[in-house]
């Protein structure tokens, strides 16, 4: 008699898309788990031995007790209670190893899912995200399913937390994880993109079909109500669509995804935009922007200055925009995400209509601080370098999709029309991009990308004397 007894462990097969722990404790829990199946695989593995050695000698008895002449009643049933209890005493320890066993499987798959998971909203999180959209893309590539992608930001979230709180920042987190939650089913996966930013992935969605899809969405946030201790916080989002292409790489329908919400938030806000591979296009219904800046951003040429709502001198200057930019540069570290910074030098300060020229030059910097400001996203740093210059750094986005940007805002600002003393004309503005290197300067890249947005204007000499 025998018993044989086999335990195989699984590893996730390579490529598999499998997330490890995202932290060292999670990975510590992990592999503790781990190791307490492995340690339970081996203790059964002796106790089966043991078994076996056990048996043998039962074995060994009954022959022993076959070959006597006497009455071998007795001992053959002293024998088979033996073997009897044997196998009995090693049933309760397999089961006792299969209940551990169990357990730190189940711990296992907890840490995997935690590890995909967004603590604050219960979402995926941005590495489930990765994941389900290469697994998309894939099928795209195999099959020729078609798949769509949706981004969008909450419009204005850093004032929420700056007004009433960052509990209040992440109740509205939650509210529009849930709206999200009640808008999206199977097999659409909606995860928190990263800060105040959502995505959702549509596999067997084509971009039109999306792009209801993310209407869909935008109305029932903006339909969202946020009560904080007591206050009414009303929400909108700015939303990004496209539809993949044949040979999309991630980082192509992201960054397409992100162009379209650049646009939106270019075009007011609370609107979306998607992307046909080429330009960002307006949603049909087109939003009809109410925002105080939308007048500014629509691209339509107005008689006069649009809404004034950020002072230039409010900007925070180059040392807090330094200071700032370097946590940026930490998290761009971490995340290996690129980090980029834009920069707009206006090149002239024409006299405004009935003012002077110091205060024509302040209103004409207050007016393109409102157009940018108004144009990024809240995760997007911006920030004053004095006299009609500004510097704006862009987390997650390339020197490409950067240009885009800075070029669509530039166009927007210059679209208006300025009532001068000369008659109507429109602002000159330079933008240049420049990357900023994990471990590089960031005083050096501010300075690469200030000479050359002056450059393209011949201001080289300012530059020089200003630095």
């Amino acid at each position: 008699m025998a018993t044989l007894v086999a335990l195989k462990l699984r590893r996730p097969r390579a490529g598999s898309g499998a997330p490890s722990a995202t932290s060292p404790e999670d990975s510590e829990r992990t592999n503790r788990a781990i190791e307490q199946i492995r340690q339970l695989a081996e203790d059964v593995a002796n106790d089966v031995g043991d078994h076996n050695v056990a048996l043998e000698g039962w074995s060994d008895q009954l022959d022993a007790a076959r070959q006597k002449s006497d009455d071998q009643g007795p001992e053959i049933q002293y024998v088979v209670s033996g073997m009897l209890e044997a196998n009995r005493q090693l049933s309760a320890r397999l089961e006792e190893a299969e209940r551990k066993i169990a357990c730190q499987a189940d711990e296992i798959r907890t840490q995997q899912a935690d590890a995909r998971t967004d603590a604050l909203t219960n979402l995926p999180n941005r590495r489930a995200f990765d994941v389900e959209l290469a697994a998309t893309l894939g099928r795209l590539a195999n099959n020729g399913d078609p798949c769509s992608l949706i981004i969008f930001d909450i419009d204005h979230f850093k004032q929420f937390n700056d007004a009433h709180g960052h509990l209040a920042g992440d109740e509205v987190l939650r509210s529009v994880a849930r709206t999200l939650s009640n808008q999206i089913r199977t097999p659409s996966t909606a995860a928190r993109y990263g800060g105040e930013e959502f995505a959702v992935i549509l596999p067997a969605t084509t971009a039109e079909r999306a792009q209801t899809a993310a209407e869909r969405v935008r109305a029932a946030i903006e339909k969202t109500s946020v009560v904080h201790e007591g206050k009414t916080l009303r929400v909108t989002a700015s939303i990004g669509v496209s539809g993949a292409l044949q040979g999309d790489r991630q980082r192509d329908i992201v960054r397409r995804a992100d162009e379209a919400v650049y646009a939106a938030k270019a075009a007011g806000r609370n609107c979306s935009y998607w992307h046909d591979g080429c330009t960002a296009l307006p949603v049909a219904p087109a939003h009809e922007a109410s925002s105080a800046g939308s007048a500014l951003m629509s691209g339509k040429p107005t008689s006069t200055l649009g809404p004034i709502t950020v002072e230039a001198a409010s900007l925070p200057s180059r040392q807090r925009f330094v200071e700032s930019l370097a946590a940026r540069q930490q998290e761009s570290k971490n995340g290996d995400a690129p980090l980029s910074l834009l920069c707009f030098s206006l090149l002239e300060f024409p006299q405004v209509n009935q003012l002077d020229k110091e205060d024509s030059v302040r209103l004409l910097c207050d007016y393109v601080a409102t157009g940018i400001n108004s144009a990024f996203r809240d995760v997007d740093l911006i920030g004053g370098l004095g006299r009609g210059e500004f510097i704006v750094a862009l987390p997650g986005t390339t020197e490409r999709s950067a240009r885009i940007v800075g070029e669509r805002v530039r166009t927007s600002i210059a679209s208006q029309s300025i009532p001068t003393v000369d008659g109507p004309t429109h602002l000159e503005i330079a933008v240049a991009v420049a990357a900023v290197e994990c471990d590089g300067s960031i005083d050096d890249a501010i300075s690469c990308v200030r000479h050359d947005a002056l450059a393209k204007s011949g201001l080289e000499a300012e530059l020089a004397s200003s630095v």
